[in-house]
């Protein structure tokens, strides 16, 4: 009996020990079974923020591309766990930053890419992504117009001007007649005895250090034209009742554009994908073209001397009565005025004008002009054909209004 009795408590205290050890066994499990499901929920939990932050930050990504469509004062976009701004370069964040403009770096000249922050709702996720930006070519291969004035109407000159062209042998290219009343017309062009062919890398043919006309003329050029002051040779530098100009008068302003440019849009795909600055003078804008000008004054064009785009658009008659310098030899401005111009300082750049075209006062145009209908003005108005801002021959490519590049998106 007592041989059994102690096989019994044998048996017992291993039916404990395994239960025991099943127990642990299962305590073990479940413990590694929570610790995974912990670990899982953590990483679902990160994978969620992430995807917000992310989400946040293409959404700002988008909303600031088409800000910046709009309008090219448009830079910045700051709202609740995203931001975005058009930068140089980019800069290197630890946190989330205080400002759009904190995600721009130092380096870098031109604001060619877009940087964009979003911030989960949790708030422990930060998700950046970038995209490039490249100018449009507003004019067919970012060209210049071929003659220093050309206008579908007529030409009609008062006061004193002077056209010269170092280029080619055209100053005046008019639809009606040239018409010069009480008036000095002087044309300039390269004097081929001393400069066979245009040396814009050595020669100042912008004369920007002499008043120029038939009795001062520059180094380079020599008189064509000289008419008024009991002078009336008119040289073969100009052209007036020209049938094929003439017509242009007849077409509506969209046509008008696109034989201006070559490039085939309207008025509201010029505004939409090349036009970095619009100006509304009057007064409907918004409703014309679906979205908000940058400015309705014309002076905001210019910020501190620099122009805030090259490419600039302005809704109603234009008429500049102060002396500001408008872009620079750098810097050329293609402006595109869907009515009457009138211009009075300096202006470095071309001019489209869907109306008349007139000068006033002391001006002088380094660049060109095409007016739809007449072209002319009063006082001393100098136009000097400047193709060249950088030796280039095209002084408008990539001026146009920033677009995205393909395959240029990024995430970090």
């Amino acid at each position: 009996m007592r041989c059994c009795a102690r096989s019994f408590q044998q048996q017992g205290l291993a039916s404990l020990l395994i239960t025991v050890v099943l127990v642990l066994a299962a305590t073990l499990l479940a413990l590694t079974l929570n610790r995974t499901t912990i670990a899982e929920y953590v990483m679902l939990r990160n994978q969620k923020a992430q995807q917000q932050a992310f989400a946040n930050a293409m959404s700002a990504l988008e909303t600031l591309k088409a800000n910046y469509a709009n309008s090219m004062a448009n830079t910045t976009f700051d709202a609740a766990k995203m931001k975005a701004a058009v930068c140089p370069s980019v800069a290197a964040i630890t946190g989330w930053p205080t400002s759009a403009t904190a995600l721009c770096g130092s380096s870098g000249s031109a604001a060619d890419i877009i940087v964009a922050v979003g911030l989960s709702d949790d708030e422990t996720a930060i998700e950046r992504v970038t995209e490039r930006l490249l100018g449009t070519n507003p004019t067919q291969g970012g060209r210049q117009f071929p003659t220093p004035l050309l206008t579908g109407g007529a030409a009609n000159i008062g006061g004193s001007a002077t056209v010269l062209n170092y280029f080619n042998d055209f100053t005046i290219w008019a639809g009606g007649n040239l018409s010069a009343q009480n008036a000095t017309i002087n044309t300039l062009i390269r004097n081929t005895a001393t400069d066979p062919n245009p040396t814009p890398q050595t020669r100042d043919y912008r004369a920007t250090n002499v008043g120029p006309n038939c009795n001062n003329v520059p180094a380079g050029y020599t008189c064509s034209t000289n008419m008024g002051n009991n002078n009336s040779i008119i040289g073969l530098d100009i052209i007036d009742n020209d049938p094929t100009l003439l017509s242009l008068s007849g077409l509506t302003s969209d046509d008008f554009l696109q034989a201006s440019l070559g490039t085939g849009m309207s008025r509201q795909a010029f505004v939409n994908y090349y036009a970095g600055w619009t100006v509304d003078l009057r007064g409907n804008f918004e409703t014309t073209y679906g979205h908000p000008p940058s400015s309705t004054s014309f002076d905001s064009v210019m910020n501190n001397g620099t122009p805030r785009a090259r490419v600039v658009y302005v809704h109603g008659d234009l008429d500049i009565s102060g002396n500001t310098t408008y872009g620079s030899a750098s810097a050329p401005i293609l402006l595109v005025v869907d009515g009457n111009a009138k211009i009075k300082g300096a202006f470095y750049g071309s001019i489209i004008a869907m109306g008349n075209f007139s000068t006033t006062g002391n001006t002088t145009i380094y660049g060109a002009v095409f007016a739809k209908n007449a072209g002319g003005g009063t006082g001393n108005a100098t136009i000097v054909y400047d193709p060249y801002p950088n030796l280039n021959y095209q002084p408008f490519a990539g001026a146009g209004k920033p677009q995205a590049i393909p395959g240029s998106w990024k995430d970090w």
